[in-house]
């Protein structure tokens, strides 16, 4: 799902598979899975902190992808309410997940912390 194509595209995508009975609702979910794993993609794809070597799910990134694409995820979710709420309560957790501003180190201070843990030097 492109952000930058005109909302009025997906609308008349959407209005078709809607018509187009069990093959266009299968279309249909197809688009809503590849909406949201474009969602989670962003979320660890994006540079973050590791922890132990692995990305973690980034919040902020999440949130700006699930903001930029909300008026196109509406038209999306529209018939499937109940998906819908599941998605903004993902956005909502999201948004719980980021920290304060200068919770987190900037610079090096990562890297020596995690290298002092690994070493156990630091708890």
């Amino acid at each position: 799902m492109n952000a930058g194509a005109p909302i009025e595209n997906l609308e008349r995508v959407m209005s078709s598979l809607k018509k187009s009975g069990p093959n266009g609702k299968k279309a249909i979910q197809e688009m809503q899975a590849r909406a949201v794993l474009d969602l989670v993609e962003s979320a660890f794809s994006a540079q973050s902190r590791q922890i132990g070597g692995q990305r973690i799910f980034g919040g902020t990134p999440f949130s700006k992808q699930f903001e930029k694409l909300e008026p196109k995820l509406k038209t999306l979710f529209a018939d499937d309410p109940q998906a819908w709420g599941k998605l903004e309560n993902a956005y909502n957790r999201a948004q719980d997940i980021i920290p304060p501003a200068g919770a987190m180190p900037k610079g090096s201070a990562g890297y020596f912390i995690d290298t002092l843990n690994k070493i156990g030097v630091h708890s």
